[in-house]
């Protein structure tokens, strides 16, 4: 059996409505409008299952979409070695169970953390502790990057994360965000030892992105201040109301207890989302 080669997603989306529309029981699936600018899709094609992955910057991504696990158990054989697939649910790591039936290996799992649901007594205390701290705004380390940071950054960015757990961006993309003055710095003779990149969705919701932090609390706090004032600064130009956006978030790596105690130390909490990442082997 080979697979298909699609250059536009709406064929492939046009086989999920049809699996949708004949289903009488449930829909699995991890696919969220990924790949919609890929021209180069693989697929498998089932009668009530799909199965398909494309390249994601040097990563294979996998997806599916089905009503028929047995079915979509044997497609799933069928993904090149060195898929990853991300099943993202609110429910445990047994929802994805049957991957492993297909050759497939666990290999993290991440949490989402955001700032809804804070108590009026909760923003009061953490608007308090930034009071607090206001001396380690180190404002003279930290500051907007340029595009003539591009290089270090992105070597940077692929010598600290993995790129199958992160969705790294392209250097394109690295430096649409620097455009958009979406990326600090945190700089101790003139070394670099900190950076965060985040986005501003339409809606003026905070995405905390990527943020590595090689040097102590001040670096952190000073990033995650520089980051507050550029987000407000994004949000004014574009006219979008501060009081109108939605809560901000970010996903964290369960096992990385250093950069979840500081999210935590901010107010951020644990909504219920996860993505469990597996990789074919």
């Amino acid at each position: 059996m080979l697979p298909v080669l699609e250059h536009d997603i709406s064929v492939i989306k046009n086989t999920m409505t049809d699996i949708r529309r004949n289903c009488n029981g449930v829909i699995v699936q991890n696919y969220y409008n990924n790949c919609d600018d890929s021209n180069e899709i693989y697929v498998m094609y089932g009668e009530n299952a799909i199965a398909f992955w494309c390249d994601d910057n040097g990563v294979i991504r996998g997806y599916y979409y089905a009503s028929d696990i047995d079915e979509l158990k044997e497609l799933l054989k069928y993904l090149p070695k060195g898929t990853v697939i991300d099943v993202i649910t609110r429910g445990d790591l047994n929802t994805s169970a049957f991957l492993g039936l297909s050759g497939f290996c666990f290999l993290h799992e991440l949490q989402r953390f955001s700032s809804v649901g804070l108590s009026s007594e909760e923003s009061k205390y953490i608007s308090e502790r930034i009071k607090f701290m206001a001396d380690m705004y180190k404002v003279e380390n930290v500051c907007v990057a340029t595009e003539n940071d591009v290089d270090v950054l992105n070597d940077k960015l692929y010598e600290i994360f993995d790129k199958r757990e992160s969705h790294l961006p392209t250097r394109d993309e690295l430096v649409e965000y620097i455009q958009r003055r979406w990326v600090c710095l945190y700089y101790e003779n003139k070394e670099l030892k900190g950076f965060y990149i985040f986005k501003v969705m339409s809606n003026g919701q905070f995405y905390g992105y990527e943020i590595w932090n090689g040097t102590g609390p001040d670096g952190y706090f000073s990033m995650v201040m520089k980051a507050n004032e550029l987000h407000a600064e994004y949000c004014n130009s574009n006219k979008i109301p501060l009081d109108k956006i939605p809560p901000s978030y970010c996903w964290v790596n369960v096992k990385n207890k250093k950069a979840m105690r500081p999210i935590k130390f901010w107010g951020m909490k644990f909504d219920g989302l996860r993505d469990f990442v597996y990789e074919k082997q």
